[in-house]
């Protein structure tokens, strides 16, 4: 495949990333470099992992998800929007600032924005075409695209510092519900 073509593809599924990675770096309390290479470092991991698995996972398997996966992605993103939406409305001393880097949170944003790379890594493997080198290209591209995003949200949360937590709540909600409009060809 050209190599024009798998970097467009790249992009294409970063787009969810990059958006998460600024609601991420917008409302944690401390967006240290750890947080970011974390976040970043799983989310491109994800965009390897997934698209391999795809292209050795067959036609049943992903036929089998693919009926539902835009609801998965959806249900986590916002369960995860969700708490932060509720954490946001403690008072300041009470807030426990939901680091979206570590635990279960970060597998759950991790896995719901990286779904859309397990179809093409099916593609991959139905068309017959190798897919580690444009894995290896999704996950770079992927990553740092997520790092650039905390980045962003690090200094919209300066400006905005109170509200950030609810807004990145929202944004979380607004992705998944995205993905499911997009897949229902609704937009």
């Amino acid at each position: 495949m050209d190599l024009l073509y798998i970097i467009f593809i790249a992009f294409a599924l970063a787009v969810d990333a990059f958006s998460l990675s600024i609601a991420a770096g917008a409302s944690m309390k401390s967006c240290d470099r750890r947080s970011k290479f974390r976040l970043s470092f799983h989310v491109g991991l994800f965009h390897f992992i997934l698209p391999v698995a795809g292209y050795f996972a067959g036609a049943e398997f992903v036929e089998f998800i693919s009926d539902y996966d835009h609801w998965i992605a959806f249900g986590l993103l916002s369960l995860v929007g969700g708490k932060m939406i509720a954490d946001s409305r403690k008072e300041e001393e009470t807030i426990k600032y939901n680091d979206i880097s570590k635990g279960i949170a970060l597998i759950t944003v991790t896995l719901a924005t990286s779904i859309d790379a397990l179809a093409v890594g099916f593609t991959y493997g139905i068309t017959n075409s190798s897919v580690i080198i444009p894995a290896l290209i999704f996950a770079f591209v992927t990553g740092s695209v997520t790092m650039t995003g905390m980045y962003i949200g690090e200094k919209i949360s300066l400006k905005f510092n109170k509200a950030m937590p609810a807004v990145a709540g929202v944004v979380l909600i607004l992705i998944g519900l995205h993905i499911v409009a997009d897949h229902m060809h609704l937009i």
